[in-house]
């Protein structure tokens, strides 16, 4: 056996034994021999090569700009900027040069030496495959090289909305005017965190309220009597009286009042760390404003609304996404399936 055999199957033997527990690595050797009796192997360069890092900004840049105009937020540019440059950076190639094997090997690298989650893994994976059908649909690229890459199986856990005691105990412990309204908003509408802090006070017209969603695309919210009640109770206060007459006009502004800010809608973050305390304090665990979102929609359901019309509250273009977001009991199919099926 040459030296280049010798090593590989030294090398894999060892990835075994650091990866899979329980291994018989005299066995894999012995399989690894075989495998290989009829070929020979030469080792590759391990030289970084020089590749051209200006042209793949270039091209980035540009994925990025389309994704602007095809009504991508904000955030998720940024997000996708962020999965990219990164992914880029590890594989060193001019992205039109990247083949399915280079993309297999970072994979492998993510798994087994970075101890990256399958979620993680199959969230670079789909931005990937977006970006590398762009290039395709521009014809910078002839061949799709994630093509060649299956999805990354996830498991995927139930995710629960809250209980009728649960968002007991949230209303009672939202003590402030405040909190009360963000409660009662996303109770009421099941809008995202990002379309409650985009509410401006003029979009708000009785039990009515435009909200911002994904892709620019603007729906039209219902707001119940106790939403509207929090909402008012929540605009006698001093905390939104000073920066509703400094001139702001969201719903819910930033903390700080200098005039940048003002013109600022309230983080998604601060929403979040709100909520998050709400539950903390009142003995409600995982509280966060997408369980809301899940709750508005299972209760809706529950309630007799038809799952295409839950859908539409949402924002979501299509049932199958909404029936993701509902939590049901057994007792709840149950009668359901006594009321519809014959």
């Amino acid at each position: 056996m040459n030296d280049q055999k010798e090593k590989f199957i030294n090398d894999t033997c060892m990835l075994f034994y650091k990866n899979i527990d329980g291994v018989d690595i005299s066995k894999v050797r012995g399989i690894l021999s075989l495998a290989l009796e009829h070929y020979s192997l030469q080792e590759t360069s391990t030289d970084v090569a020089l590749y051209e890092g200006d042209s793949n900004e270039k091209i980035l840049k540009a994925f990025l700009v389309a994704k602007k105009v095809n009504g991508l937020s904000s955030r998720t540019i940024r997000t996708y900027k962020a999965y990219l440059s990164a992914i880029f950076g590890k594989i060193q190639k001019r992205v039109d040069e990247i083949t399915a094997n280079d993309l297999r090997i970072y994979f492998a690298r993510r798994e087994l030496e970075d101890k990256v989650s399958d979620v993680s893994r199959q969230n670079e994976r789909r931005v990937l495959s977006s970006f590398f059908q762009w290039m395709q649909d521009e014809e910078l690229l002839a061949v799709n090289p994630i093509r060649r890459i299956p999805k990354i199986k996830t498991k995927k856990k139930k995710k629960e909305a809250f209980s009728d005691m649960d968002v007991e105990k949230i209303r009672q412990g939202a003590t402030t005017e405040k909190n009360t309204a963000i409660v009662e908003i996303l109770l009421s509408t099941g809008c995202r965190v990002s379309e409650l802090c985009g509410i401006k006070l003029d979009e708000i017209d009785g039990d009515n309220v435009i909200v911002h969603g994904k892709g620019n695309k603007d729906r039209t919210c219902y707001l119940t009597a106790r939403a509207q009640i929090a909402i008012e109770e929540y605009k006698k206060t001093p905390y939104f009286r000073k920066r509703y007459e400094l001139g702001s006009p969201y719903l819910f502004a930033r903390e700080r009042m200098d005039e940048k800010s003002l013109l600022m809608p309230t983080s998604s973050s601060s929403i979040e760390a709100a909520v998050r305390r709400i539950g903390r304090e009142n003995g409600v665990d995982n509280v966060h404003p997408h369980r809301f979102r899940r709750t508005c929609a299972t209760m809706a359901l529950k309630r007799g609304m038809p799952i295409e019309q839950v859908s539409k509250m949402l924002g979501h273009e299509s049932v199958e996404t909404t029936q993701i977001y509902l939590d049901l009991d057994e007792e709840t199919l149950k009668n359901a399936h006594k009321k519809y099926v014959v």
